[in-house]
């Protein structure tokens, strides 16, 4: 299916981390880090696609509720998902 349009602005938020990496036997925790790849890759198809503006949407107030070791893990994730950041 060819589209005539494309939206100018997309915005994503990465959802099921903990889930998918309990499910793998992992802690929670070690889902956000796993998380990284394909949310790039989604990133670098909007640009591909000529998607002018993608809004990221990661850290919410129930992300500060969640256990010390997974808010850290989460953060991690999300420094390393900016351009420019350390892998976690």
């Amino acid at each position: 299916m060819v589209h005539k349009a494309l939206p100018r602005h997309i915005g994503f938020i990465p959802d099921g981390n903990r889930r998918w990496a309990q499910s793998r036997g992992m802690p929670r925790e070690a889902g956000y880090a796993f998380g990284i790849r394909p949310g790039l890759e989604l990133f670098e198809l909007c640009d591909r696609q000529g998607i002018q503006e993608v809004s990221v949407y990661g850290f919410t107030q129930d992300s500060t509720r969640r256990a010390t070791v997974q808010t850290e893990s989460f953060r991690a994730a999300c420094d390393a998902f900016a351009p420019g950041g350390a892998e976690p």
